[in-house]
């Protein structure tokens, strides 16, 4: 299963990052860096039985070129089809599937898309303040 969200004003840092040398790969560690803040975020809400969930994931290489940038969070590798299903259907505080809504204490369901959705928002700023600060260091 794929979930994608189209990111507000990430357009006009890819369009700065075009007209410099080199800017693919600035964006691209940028990109890397802010998705890596959602991953770990949600690395603090995943349920943990056996730990191989938690450790599954991971930020994929960001593609960018062609005044196009994106960037995948994934979970499961192998397995993704037991992730996907512990992320979509809540468990109640014994573990049984589909009749409560939350796994175990301060672990959840949704463990991706409740961090994606709370730094959608303030994703392109991130992003934005990355690039500034890594073409600052040059």
């Amino acid at each position: 299963m794929k979930y994608g969200i189209e990111l507000r004003g990430l357009d006009k840092v890819i369009k700065t990052t075009q007209r410099i040398e080199g800017g693919d790969a600035v964006l691209a560690q940028a990109l890397y860096a802010e998705a890596t803040t959602i991953l770990n975020e949600s690395k603090k809400i995943v349920p943990v039985a056996t730990g191989n969930l938690r450790a599954s994931g991971r930020v994929e290489p960001p593609v960018t070129g062609k005044g196009k940038a994106s960037i995948e969070i994934t979970y499961g590798g192998a397995a993704a089809p037991y992730a996907l299903y512990v992320h979509e259907i809540p468990t109640d505080s014994g573990g049984r599937w589909g009749t409560g809504m939350s796994h175990a204490s301060g672990k959840s369901f949704k463990f991706l898309e409740i961090p994606v959705m709370a730094h959608k928002d303030k994703f392109v700023d991130g992003v934005r303040a990355r690039v500034n600060q890594l073409l600052s260091g040059r």
